[in-house]
């Protein structure tokens, strides 16, 4: 079944990107950055029992802690994948895996879950737009003596021991750093943040509340409503509190604000400095993190595991193609130009997999007998159709002159097709329709 999905895959890349069917499948994966069916089938598994297992209300959940304790588990086949993924992540499980009774969506009131909540972003935008952060410093000697500021923030670092969130009041000069698991999402992180800061305001409450942040999704979260079982448990936590806030202290104003990070606002660096130094503590105040937290452990490895496996074909299969062009990422060359033309896209990719059709790829697979062009001076390879063929020597005038403005000549197809400069790959795009070459 696997084999035959992997074909369908391969097939729609094909159609997709405009690749020739000759084409490796090594190179389909390394440009579509699409993951292997096998491995797209352990994440979906491994996505899927680590859901399950975060709530102990479901009858699948006894069965599994059933299958894990059974002495007679030996008797059922050990191969399928879902018991794969059971038996790997069952320690995963144990130790990091925040387990309820419920989701966290029925877990809390629906007057809660329905609450939006209103955030400023206008100032943090117009910080951004006119890089000045006075702005900022204005607005909070207004609210400073009659109300509290709270900033805070979320930290996830490559080397880091743990995830960290941070809380500061300049005002009540009290700060407060939480380490979370280190597979924990920045997200999380953030929201855990938010939450304590929500907790300070329950707790002072002779002043208006005004909370600050630079992670603009989480406050868009607070803002809208969101009825999926992935809610995050904080947020459902902040909404509570925002409402018993605002039905305990009517008269009482608690806002969010979104502000730009990295532009040298003075709480926010500092607070970000806080949560930075969370980091470093290997003893967690939050040793287990939402399942929704673990996906991206789940999507890492499916990642890694497919980059591993078509890099290593890449030593036989498309070797040139991972010589020059391969890049390690999760989005695909064109998605840095925005409004590319999918002919162009197509001829691009040809190019990039040196699977086009000239006499000399087609010949490499034995579709023509003959790899010259019928100009009868060379091999018809991209190169000789560019900058040589006498055939379309007055349509490259106007091409040569844009590359020769970026690039010193003579070049060739490949160094273009790694530094990727869209005025030069305009004008080769031009040429091929004016030659009505369709490579």
């Amino acid at each position: 079944m696997s084999h035959k999905l992997e074909k369908i895959q391969y097939d729609a890349i094909r159609a997709a990107m405009g690749y020739r069917r000759s084409t490796p499948t090594n190179i389909l994966l390394g440009e579509s950055k699409l993951i292997t069916i096998r491995d797209r089938a352990r994440f979906l598994a491994e996505n899927f029992i680590i859901k399950v297992m975060s709530n102990s209300y479901l009858s699948i959940y006894k069965t599994i802690l059933d299958y894990l304790s059974s002495e007679h588990r030996m008797a059922i086949r050990q191969d399928k994948l879902l018991l794969q993924s059971i038996r790997s992540l069952h320690e995963l499980i144990e130790e990091k895996l925040e387990q309820k009774e419920t989701f966290n969506l029925y877990a809390h009131e629906f007057k809660d879950l329905m609450t939006k909540i209103p955030v400023n972003i206008n100032i943090g935008k117009m910080i951004q737009t006119s890089r000045c952060t006075q702005l900022l410093t204005d607005e909070l000697e207004k609210l400073w003596d009659s109300s509290y500021c709270l900033f805070t923030d979320g930290s996830k670092t490559q080397n880091g021991k743990s995830v960290g969130s941070g809380v500061i009041c300049p005002q009540l000069k009290i700060s407060e750093a939480k380490s979370i698991c280190p597979l924990a999402s920045v997200y999380s992180a953030v929201c855990l943040a938010l939450d304590d800061a929500m907790s300070f305001a329950l707790q002072y409450t002779d002043k208006d509340i005004h909370i600050f942040s630079d992670s603009l999704s989480v406050l868009q979260a607070l803002e809208n409503v969101n009825l999926s079982v992935t809610i995050n448990n904080y947020i459902c936590e902040i909404k509570r509190k925002y409402n018993f806030s605002s039905q305990a202290f009517p008269n009482r104003i608690i806002r969010f604000y979104w502000i730009p990070s990295h532009m040298g606002i003075q709480y926010n660096e500092e607070v970000d400095a806080i949560a930075k130094s969370a980091t470093e503590n290997q003893v967690l105040n939050i040793k287990k993190i939402p399942f929704t937290d673990l996906r991206e452990r789940s999507k890492k490895q499916a990642i890694e595991s497919t980059t591993e496996s078509i890099v290593e074909e890449g030593n036989y299969k498309g070797r040139e193609y991972f010589q020059l062009f391969y890049e390690n990422g999760r989005k695909p060359w064109f998605k840095r130009f925005k409004k590319m033309a999918r002919n162009t896209i197509v001829w691009v990719n040809r190019a990039r997999s040196n699977h086009v059709n000239t006499a000399s790829s087609l010949h490499r697979i034995n579709i023509v007998n003959d790899p010259n062009c019928p100009c009868g001076l060379a091999v018809q390879d991209l190169d000789h159709i560019l900058w040589h063929c006498p055939k379309y020597r007055d349509h490259r005038i106007e091409m040569m002159q844009t590359v020769e403005k970026h690039v010193p000549l003579p070049t060739d197809i490949n160094s273009i097709l790694q530094t990727l400069k869209l005025p030069i790959i305009k004008a080769i795009d031009k040429f091929l329709k004016k030659c009505d070459l369709k490579i």
